[in-house]
């Protein structure tokens, strides 16, 4: 598999393609930013937390096997999954508090 070195770190192809299908999932009809924006803040929360990186690495090889991420394995992937929306979560990307 290949890699995406970010600064220091290093993320196989199976990790960004499943954070990407999530994110699809979770924010369908977003805009490409959005999309965009919220990988990069899951890629700083797994920089930051390397216990979660490593779970989530974990799963992706104990559910893939090697083999190419495809939309029916996402639903094997709840950790992968929670950690996603627990970002989009902790980092909202649109207003929420609008004046009334």
């Amino acid at each position: 598999m290949g890699t995406v070195c970010l600064g220091i770190l290093n993320y196989d192809d199976a990790l960004i393609k499943t954070l990407s299908h999530s994110f699809n999932q979770l924010l369908s009809g977003a805009s490409t930013l959005i999309t965009t924006t919220s990988i990069q803040w899951n890629l700083l929360y797994l920089a930051q937390h390397q216990e979660v990186q490593n779970q989530v690495r974990q799963e992706l090889n104990d559910v893939l096997h090697g083999k190419t991420f495809h939309i029916d394995d996402l639903s094997k992937l709840s950790y992968t999954q929670a950690t996603v929306a627990e970002v989009c979560r902790i980092r909202t990307l649109l207003p929420l508090g609008f004046p009334r």
